[in-house]
């Protein structure tokens, strides 16, 4: 054998999986003194992939005996169990989503076709039991289930796993392969909705993807509810499914982003189904979708046999009032500026605008190809401003065979929709484009000399300025170009407004430490206002710098997708800037993102190691100690040993700050992992070391209260300002100490 055994990959039912010093191999082990049951079951799954040879399904190489273990090696795989995928498929525009879902429906199809004709069932088909790359490239694994087709045993219990099993596996039937194919349409339904179809054994909760996902292609829905048929007869053959997912057609916008406001739909259109009247009002400037998004609730609305009313000009009101007469599920959708009342629960959909780290995953989604992404995506964030109307035009004016290129200057889109302005709109928009930094509104009029309060609304809702804090600014340098090209400024008028500006305008440059000293002493809703100004403010130079800042202001609240998003701004900004510091310390951030989010589950650890994996050998003090965090939440304890001393080492030499937010992630990986003596080592130091800073002393005694089963520190003055669902996130959360469950401090 000439490798040895390393950290742990991976934990099965009766076997655990662990990388090896060879990087193509890892071993799967139990320990030899498991039951007979479980020892024939290896063995069992050994001969079943040495005697299989199939490109999607892991290969098997020697039966090993290694102290009192004993298993066998295996090929490594790179990529990411379907559990951990699907979270990722989830921040993917829906088009490129349920193509990469198509794929790899189409791999399993194939992949388990071949299987049953070597005459074997898998009986264990689920996302954790799937390998997958970023480019859909699906391995099936895990085969401690697998038998002999023609030689199924008499049933002793449940073989499988509840929420992905077919009926008859369910009452211990004899089984059939249409139960495999069942399993795959319970998996591609966890891949497309990041759910599990069913919540309990009796399968009462069903709910169609579409309800969750109304960009779903409704072939692929009708293809996924067939393969999980109750009737085994109706789940269809492979061959006619992976024939029929070839077929389906996604038709929906590239564009990432989209996520929020469809969710808001989701859940509407849920409550119409369980039979709510609901008025669902689409906002949003224009250019931004509501159009888009407007049609796509009309449709998926349709496909649930759901009464729905487009308001438009024509629609009679008496019509509407009749039909909410008849107390039936209804939806009526509306879109700015409609609005027409019917006394009914209104929701409102504010439509968003794009993040940097959004456009560069768009422009992915749209070409693939496309040579230095972040180069390309700050380019067209600062032409449109993320603006969706232009961010398309641009996407298909400057795509060639999958490669978006987009010169430093382009030409200027006639897209055809910039308005008709009054000449007082244009003044403002002029003279927004000629001064170098954002101003107010009483610096506007200053400068102008007029009352421009109702006009800079209306400039706003044609998508030509933007509201940034109490500063107004233009919305991007599309709008300065076609501006300035339609309606000329004479050089004289120039001057005369730049000077008249400075005269008035004072600009506060706070230094972006502010931002993070603010927010260390508990003034969580200073500091987040000043990271909002500042980054308004600040050159394009330290710009990820500030969104570093303002993403840990996020995280210090509780705001966890806010935080995701400015991160990953800062991702792309740093890495276009080749701001190395900034960049790992985003990548570091946005890991710990992910264990907040799962609550330091392994499903978290999954996601966070799987970012820090590709940077860990910086030895960045930030990156080694959410590595840490998430080494404890997956219970890896050899990778933990490894690296604590390194980490400790590595932390010593930052600022005090800096040191003490670095200890804190160590101390909740320790504290996952049951390291508890650890924990409490760095607790004490840390609560005597962050006397002077009010929100670390306050994390620090909150882990304090929790590993001794005291009441929490009171949050006091640190909330004041705070919205109350900023509030509620920031005592939401979530510290996990193991063998506490769950956190028990708020419930005092």
């Amino acid at each position: 054998m000439h490798y040895q055994v390393e950290h742990l990959l991976g934990t099965g039912g009766i076997a655990k999986v662990y990388a090896t010093t060879d990087p193509l191999i890892a071993v799967k082990l139990i320990e030899s003194t498991e039951s007979t049951e479980s020892l024939q079951a290896v063995r069992r799954e050994f001969n079943c992939l040495k005697s299989l040879n199939h490109s999607r399904i892991v290969r098997a190489y020697e039966w090993i005996q290694i102290d009192n273990h004993i298993g066998y090696s295996m090929q490594r795989l790179e990529g990411y169990n379907g559990k951990v995928f699907a979270g990722r498929l989830q921040r993917l525009p829906p088009s490129e989503r349920h193509q990469k879902i198509i794929s790899i429906g189409i791999q399993m199809l194939e992949t388990i076709e071949y299987l049953h004709q070597h005459d074997w069932l898998h009986r264990d088909i689920k996302p954790s039991n799937l390998m997958i790359q970023e480019s859909a490239q699906t391995t099936l694994i895990d085969f401690g289930t697998v038998i002999q087709y023609s030689a199924q045993p008499t049933s002793k219990g449940l073989v499988g796993t509840p929420r992905y099993a077919s009926p008859e596996q369910i009452a211990q039937k004899s089984l059939t392969t249409s139960s495999d194919i069942y399993s795959i349409g319970s998996t591609l339904y966890f891949l497309l909705l990041n759910q599990a179809p069913f919540a309990s054994r009796n399968r009462s909760d069903f709910i169609d993807p579409s309800l969750i996902d109304p960009t779903v292609p409704k072939h692929l829905e009708r293809l996924i509810v067939q393969m999980m048929s109750a009737n085994p007869n109706d789940r269809g053959n492979s061959t006619d499914l992976i024939h029929q997912l070839t077929q389906v057609q996604t038709t929906v916008t590239p564009l990432a982003g989209r996520e929020a406001p469809l969710k808001i739909v989701s859940q509407t259109l849920r409550r119409v189904h369980n039979g709510e009247q609901i008025h669902l009002h689409i906002d949003g400037t224009r250019g931004s979708g509501k159009t888009w998004l407007q049609n796509l609730v009309v449709q998926s609305a349709k496909r649930q046999n759901l009464t729905v009313i487009k308001l438009e000009p024509s629609i009679s009101t008496n019509v509407i009032f009749e039909q909410i007469a008849q107390r039936s599920a209804l939806l009526i959708v509306s879109v700015h500026p409609y609005t027409q009342k019917f006394g009914l629960p209104i929701i409102t959909i504010q439509v968003p605008w794009l993040t940097l780290a959004q456009i560069r995953r768009s422009i992915f989604s749209k070409a693939p190809k496309t040579l230095d992404i972040s180069l390309m995506a700050e380019r067209l964030f600062s032409l449109t401003g993320g603006l969706p109307k232009l961010l398309l035009e641009y996407l298909e004016a400057y795509t060639t065979n999958l490669q978006f290129t987009i010169p430093l200057e382009p030409d200027n889109l006639e897209i055809g929709w910039y308005p008709n302005l009054t000449s007082p709109q244009i003044s403002v928009v002029q003279m927004l484009s000629i001064v170098p930094e954002p101003c107010s509104s009483q610096t506007i009029d200053f400068v102008l000399e007029i009352d421009s309060t109702s006009i800079l609304r209306s400039l706003e809702s044609f998508s030509l300025v933007q509201q940034i804090g109490e500063d107004w600014c233009i919305a991007n340098d599309w709008t300065v170009n076609q501006t300035l090209h339609l309606h000329p400024v004479e050089n004289t008028q120039s001057h005369l407004w730049v000077s008249k500006w400075r005269e008035n305008s004072v600009s506060d440059h706070r230094p972006i430490e502010d931002i993070e000293h603010l927010s260390t002493m508990g003034k969580l809703a200073n500091a987040k206002l000043l990271g909002l100004n500042t980054l308004q403010h600040t050159p394009r130079s330290t710009q990820a710098r500030c969104l570093i800042a303002l993403g840990q202001v996020y995280l210090d609240i509780g705001l966890l997708n806010k935080a995701n998003s400015v991160l990953a701004d800062a991702t792309a900004l740093s890495k276009a800037m080749n701001d190395q510091d900034t960049y790992l310390r985003s990548h570091a951030l946005r890991a710990r993102v992910s264990l907040e989010i799962h609550q330091s589950s392994p499903t978290g650890a999954a996601h966070a190691l799987d970012r820090l994996g590709k940077i860990i050998s910086s030895q960045n003090p930030w990156v080694l100690s959410i590595w840490l965090w998430a080494c404890g939440a997956l219970g890896d304890v050899k990778t933990w040993n490894k690296w604590l001393s390194q980490t400790l080492s590595s932390i010593d030499g930052l600022p005090p700050v800096e040191q003490l937010r670095c200890h804190y992630s160590m101390i909740r990986g320790a504290c996952a992992l049951g390291e508890l003596a650890l924990a409490n080592e760095l607790v004490k130091q840390g609560l005597d070391d962050s006397v002077d800073w009010p929100l670390l002393h306050w994390e620090y005694a909150r882990v304090h209260s929790l590993l001794h089963g005291l009441p929490p520190p009171i949050a006091g003055e640190m909330v004041y300002n705070l919205a109350a669902e900023e509030i509620l996130c920031f005592k939401q959360r979530w510290v996990r100490v193991k063998g506490k469950h769950p956190d028990p401090t708020w419930h005092h």
